[in-house]
């Protein structure tokens, strides 16, 4: 019995060594330790790695986001919490966060309206992250089937017709969902969206800088991306005006 003892103590204190070790080796916890510490260039280094590495999600590029803001770099700062944004649509402290880097910024650019179904369409599909969106068709379309099977096998005719009608709504939902899926989805894998890198950029009337000097941007702005020849890129901003930058200007806004 006392061996015994012996061997089950000797084994907690095991336990508990590999998880206090595990736990000093997070990187994650280790940034963070050193974000509250206010070495923010540290925790930086470590969040970059991480990033690097493959171990990508929405709370690694907040806090980036959340590190680059105070050390005192916008433009990073905002491409990293566009991209927390990309993975969690409609989080809140992302988007305070975002909306307080963007007022850092130099360029004020006022947005084109748009036609309202498509604010709503986007508003709409960006509530849930592709993977919640894909969850939802999936579980839609597993209760469509039960409805279905209710309605070909049931005796009630009442029952029957609100088995067709619920059967409807959730082809008609489970449809949706996977829209949403892959809009969302497309928005992560093929981001047409930048952040201007450099202090200030020069945007052209062609991809050249002998074309015609338009208008200036500055560090933090966001783009989009319209057209590439070879290394420069012809690009859009909110107020519908376009133009020519050399793609080192500025940084995609992609998780991948």
């Amino acid at each position: 019995m006392k061996v015994l003892n012996i061997f089950t103590c000797n084994f907690i204190i095991t336990i508990i060594g590999i998880y206090f070790s595990f736990g000093q080796d997070d990187p994650f916890q280790k940034a963070n330790e050193l974000y509250s510490k206010e070495d923010y260039n540290g925790a930086i280094e470590i969040y970059e790695n991480l990033v690097s590495s493959e171990k990508k999600s929405a709370n690694i590029y907040y806090n980036l986001g959340n590190a680059y803001y105070k050390s005192g770099q916008i433009a990073p700062a905002i491409l990293n919490y566009e991209k927390a944004l990309k993975l969690t649509p409609n989080d809140k402290d992302i988007i305070y966060n975002l909306r307080i880097a963007n007022e850092q910024t130099i360029d004020r650019i006022d947005k084109i309206s748009e036609f309202m179904l498509k604010i709503w369409f986007h508003s709409f599909t960006s509530v849930f992250s592709s993977n919640i969106w894909a969850y939802l068709s999936i579980i839609t379309f597993i209760l469509c089937l039960g409805i279905i099977l209710f309605f070909l096998f049931g005796k009630v005719l009442f029952l029957k017709k609100m088995a067709f009608i619920l059967a409807v709504f959730l082809i008609i939902s489970s449809v949706f969902s996977f829209v949403a899926a892959k809009i969302q989805k497309g928005k992560i894998e093929n981001s047409t969206e930048a952040i201007i890198f450099t202090p200030s950029v020069t945007v052209y009337s062609t991809p050249s800088e002998n074309g015609t000097e338009l208008f200036l941007l500055h560090e933090g702005t966001k783009i989009k991306i319209v057209e590439k020849i070879g290394t420069w890129h012809r690009i859009q901003i909110a107020d519908g005006n376009d133009g020519w930058v050399e793609e080192n200007k500025f940084r995609i806004i992609s998780i991948y």
